[in-house]
């Protein structure tokens, strides 16, 4: 899962969906100083990414863009699948992606000034850019993918993953909505698993 769907996991919680979006960008020496809610939206992050990593839709997506796309494919379908719940975002939710995209930049605003190094940087830079609302457009994702082959050191070809994409768009609509079904009704299970942290 990317940002959008991690934040949308975190059952409008500013707490938890503050953890949940730095959790990949938080030093372990750091956990320490947030609060105990924030704690539990990282560890809720990562059980929600250990999850994704072992389904069977995600490894069949993955599987099929090993060959173009070799160790970076796992991360390409995780962007994708932001590009995705925003396509079917009406099935998931009942408010418009345009309220929550503000309401997250809202709580993650509140939140920075507790943050500090790299996951200070990644929220503001969130905030700054309004990167939720790229993921929307097939010409966003395009951009998205532009950005991730300038980081990376080895050839990836992330670009051209749109085109794979959208050539079999069906198909991996059909992964997609298995997949987040299936973490939609795990959720709850995992949230009781971080939820006795400091009890």
């Amino acid at each position: 899962m990317n940002y959008l769907a991690h934040l949308f996991l975190s059952f409008r919680d500013p707490d938890i969906m503050t953890g949940n979006f730095i959790a990949d960008n938080i030093a372990l020496s750091e956990i320490d100083t947030l609060t105990q809610t924030i704690q539990k939206g990282i560890l809720l992050h990562r059980k929600i990414d250990a999850y994704t990593d072992r389904h069977h839709a995600f490894l069949k997506a993955t599987q099929s863009l090993r060959d173009k796309h070799g160790k970076y494919a796992p991360v390409i379908v995780d962007i994708w699948n932001d590009h995705l719940l925003c396509h079917f975002w009406h099935h998931y939710s009942n408010e418009s992606i345009e309220q929550f995209e503000n309401y997250s930049y809202h709580v993650l605003h509140q939140n920075v000034g507790i943050l500090r190094g790299s996951a200070k940087k990644h929220v503001q830079n969130l905030i700054t850019h309004k990167y939720l609302k790229v993921y929307q457009t097939k010409d966003g994702l395009v951009d998205v993918m532009n950005r991730m082959d300038k980081r990376t050191r080895f050839p990836s070809q992330f670009e051209l993953s749109v085109m794979h994409l959208y050539e079999d768009f069906d198909k991996y609509a059909d992964l997609f909505r298995m997949l987040f079904s299936d973490i939609v009704k795990e959720l709850p299970k995992m949230y009781e698993q971080v939820e006795s942290i400091g009890d």
